[in-house]
């Protein structure tokens, strides 16, 4: 009898890509071949900012981790997605309030919540004790300016003789002015006269504060020296606005007051403060002057029958600009 070949076909389609590696199987023409699927074990992924490629083959099993983050939509800015524990590509709804440009006031002012890019406070009012410039803020229109001139220093005592006079205060000016936001100033703030200093020493006078803007100058002069054992310093003067100013207040500074006897005198008096103040002496004790404050005169010193003393220093000058 002859004999027949012929191929056994044996139930199933499975092919070796479709049989975990290491294991065999039998199916179609297939018998007893070995499968070469991958074995990837169990996969773990976590978060990451680039997708995660899973690859081919078969997994026990895993885990995706959770997204992590508390951040809800109103802690993030309004155009931004994001997700967090509270979920996936959420949008964010904190407002974008940009770069506000604000003035202060007398009253508080309130800020609506959410983000700043930045932004200006301008100030309403600028106080200069010292030399300085300034820029004018946006939204201004007007100024109003007080310059006040420095105070003169007083007199130091006459041993046995006599006490010191008051230096006279610094003159105090105000105007407005009319002015366009980025205009720059400048400030010169008067310097304080010396207190006399040593038996029989008088002071010195103040200098003027003034403020510029252009062509615009508003000035006060500052008071003038106490003597010692003579006469007092007088206030000072006003050399007058030179530009555009309206509605201008002048005040000559207060003149000191002379000495009396043994006792100093207080200094004069500025639009702003009283005079440095002088001590008495019944001829037992000599004692200093006091110092003048917001450009107002120093105190002359008192003297004893055997001593003398300093004479008060007359204040600095000052510039307030308030901004309308």
């Amino acid at each position: 009898m002859a004999s027949v070949t012929a191929d056994l076909i044996l139930p199933g389609d499975a092919s070796p890509t479709d049989v975990l590696s290491a294991k065999t199987f039998s199916a179609g023409t297939n018998y007893d071949k070995p499968g070469t699927m991958a074995d990837n074990g169990a996969l773990s992924y976590g978060p990451s900012t680039s997708s995660q490629a899973i690859p081919a083959g078969y997994t026990s099993g895993g885990t995706i981790s959770a997204v992590g983050g508390t951040a809800t939509a109103a802690d993030v800015l309004s155009g931004a997605t994001f997700s967090s524990g509270n979920g996936i590509g959420l949008s964010g709804s904190m407002p974008n309030n940009g770069s506000p440009t604000l003035t202060m006031e007398a009253s508080p002012i309130s800020l609506s919540s959410g983000w700043y890019s930045g932004g200006t406070v301008n100030p309403t009012i600028a106080i200069f004790t010292a030399d300085g410039s300034g820029t004018i803020p946006s939204g201004v229109t007007s100024i109003r300016v007080i310059v006040v001139g420095a105070g003169g220093g007083a007199g130091s005592s006459y041993t046995g003789n006599g006490g010191g006079s008051g230096g006279g205060a610094g003159a105090t000016v105000a105007g407005n002015l009319a002015v366009s936001a980025g205009q720059t100033f400048s400030v010169t703030v008067g310097a304080g006269g010396a207190g006399g200093s040593g038996d029989h020493v008088n002071g010195t006078s103040g200098t003027a504060t003034t403020f510029t803007l252009g062509s615009n100058t508003l000035g006060a002069n500052g008071g003038t020296l106490g003597y010692s054992y003579a006469a007092a310093g007088s206030g000072g003067s006003v050399p007058g606005p030179a530009g555009s100013w309206t509605n201008i207040l002048e005040d000559i500074g207060g003149n000191g007051i002379q000495y009396s006897n043994l006792s100093g005198g207080p200094g004069g008096a500025s639009n702003l403060a009283a005079g440095g103040a002088a001590p008495s002496s019944s001829g037992s004790t000599a004692a200093a002057g006091t110092a003048g404050t917001y450009g107002a005169g120093g105190g002359g010193a008192s003297a004893s029958t055997t001593a003398s003393a300093n004479g008060g220093a007359g204040a600095n000058g000052l510039c307030i600009v308030i901004f309308g």
